[in-house]
């Protein structure tokens, strides 16, 4: 790419020589192709704090019956024989997982998580070796991001999106492609400190405000999803943001995301499982 030229000439190169790039046309047309549709069904995993879900997808992306849905286990080993039973009773050829804490997209292992909201979840793998289907895996924020991107009014934009369920994912899709760090890092708003020191996932996750919320943390809430909407068009200068999550679509708090500029996941209360379906029909999704 033209960046790459101009960065090994600042490195001190006096020449820089390129091949396949500008003269096999074959290569080229092959980094051209798109993302080719299973021959099958595909699985969507979503762990979350409180639930650990599996559902089936077509090839066309399309969710076919309900959701199943149990308890997050307390351990990783139940979570992983309650996923791969879902995966055999469903037939799939392919599953994608969105989870919480920090994936590293080239190992599928979880290498950092929250324990208060994900117990006994680092160093939990996902990957074919452990699922037994080819295995695409990413933190929540960042699958759900994928997900809303791949959605025809949002694609080919630069798409944020807020995950407001148990804790708060953040995703950021640009040209395409996930941006992460180069272990899966997710761009970390729910970390940043809102209002009177606390951070915004102590504002906004719902484990850390009650099912019914008082007047008083309500309107904490919507301040700090202002603040956190602010912090990400700083940093990223998104196109859209999109919120989703069982906080952010509740009755309380969803009407405020259409004036602070905002959109409504268009996937309702299932994002997590789009977002983790769109891993698996459109791999190609990194930086």
């Amino acid at each position: 790419e033209h960046w790459q030229v101009e960065t090994a000439l600042r490195m001190g190169a006096v020449a820089v020589v390129v091949g396949g790039a500008l003269n096999d046309p074959v290569k080229q047309t092959r980094a051209l192709k798109p993302s080719l549709p299973p021959k099958g069904d595909i699985g969507a995993v979503d762990i979350g704090g409180t639930w650990l879900r599996f559902a089936e997808f077509t090839a066309d992306g399309e969710l076919k019956g309900e959701a199943i849905r149990t308890p997050n286990p307390p351990t990783r080993e139940e979570r992983i024989a309650w996923i791969r039973e879902r995966i055999a009773e469903a037939g799939v050829v392919r599953v994608g997982v969105s989870t919480g804490g920090i994936v590293d997209p080239s190992t599928g292992e979880v290498w950092t998580a929250k324990e208060y909201l994900m117990k006994d979840h680092v160093g939990i793998t996902f990957n074919e070796e452990t699922l037994g289907v080819p295995t695409f895996a990413f933190g929540d924020g960042h699958a759900t991001a994928w997900g809303h991107a791949c959605r025809p009014e949002f694609a080919g934009r630069r798409v944020a999106s807020l995950a407001l369920g148990t804790g708060v994912g953040c995703g950021f899709v640009q040209n395409g492609k996930i941006w992460c760090g180069q272990r899966g890092e997710y761009p970390r708003i729910n970390d940043l400190p809102a209002l009177g020191g606390k951070s915004y996932e102590e504002l906004l996750g719902g484990i850390h405000i009650s099912a019914q919320p008082t007047d008083e943390a309500k309107a904490d809430a919507v301040s700090a999803l202002r603040g956190a909407m602010q912090a990400l068009r700083d940093l990223y200068f998104p196109d859209e943001i999109v919120i989703g999550g069982a906080v952010g679509l509740s009755d309380w708090l969803a009407p405020h995301v259409a004036e602070l500029g905002g959109v409504l996941s268009p996937f309702g209360r299932e994002a997590g499982l789009y977002g983790a379906a769109a891993l698996a029909l459109y791999p190609s999704y990194r930086a």
